[in-house]
C-alpha cells in the first residue's frame, strides 16, 4: 500500500470517529450560529431572536443540531489530522477550514431565510435546494488547506 492509499484509508476511518467526537459540539453551536445568522439577516430585513428561532416577517427559521455544519467540519477535521505534518500545521488547517465551514453555513442559512422571505416557493424545496451549498465550501476548504500545506513544505 503506498502512502496516498494509507492516507485515504486513515481519513476513512478516522472520519466517523471525529464526528463522534465532536457530534456533541452541535447543541453547543446551535446559539451561536442563530444568534451570526440573526446579525446578518437583521442586516437586510425586519426580525427577531426568541432561542434558536429567527422570525421574520413571514417567516420563521428554527437552527437545530444539524444546521450547525459539525458533520462537514468532522470530515474537514479528519482530512487535516491525516495530512498535517505537525501540531502546528494541524491548528492552522483546523482554524482555516472550520472557519470558512462555520461562516458558509451561516451564509447558507441567511440565504435560505431571505429567499423563504421573498418566494413563494416551498421552504422546505428552497431549504433542500440551498444546503447543497455546504458541500462545496466544505470541498474549497479542503482544497485550499492542501494548497497552503502545499505552499507551506516547499
Amino acid at each position: 500500500m503506498d502512502k496516498w492509499e494509507k492516507t485515504i484509508l486513515k481519513f476513512f476511518i478516522l472520519t466517523p470517529i471525529v464526528y463522534i467526537i465532536m457530534k456533541p459540539l452541535e447543541n453547543f453551536l446551535i446559539k451561536y450560529v442563530t444568534f451570526h445568522s440573526y446579525l446578518i439577516l437583521k442586516m437586510f430585513e425586519e426580525c427577531y431572536l426568541e432561542g434558536n428561532i429567527i422570525h421574520l416577517s413571514n417567516l420563521s427559521i428554527e437552527v437545530i443540531g444539524v444546521c450547525t455544519g459539525v458533520s462537514l467540519m468532522a470530515i474537514y477535521i479528519s482530512l487535516v489530522i491525516v495530512t498535517a505534518k505537525n501540531f502546528k500545521e494541524f491548528i492552522l488547517g483546523s482554524f482555516i477550514g472550520i472557519s470558512l465551514i462555520y461562516f458558509g453555513n451561516i451564509i447558507r442559512i441567511c440565504l435560505i431565510a431571505f429567499i423563504g422571505t421573498h418566494e413563494t416557493y416551498n421552504i422546505q424545496t428552497i431549504h433542500d435546494i440551498i444546503s447543497y451549498i455546504d458541500v462545496p465550501i466544505t470541498v474549497f476548504a479542503a482544497l485550499l488547506w492542501l494548497k497552503i500545506q502545499d505552499l507551506i513544505n516547499r
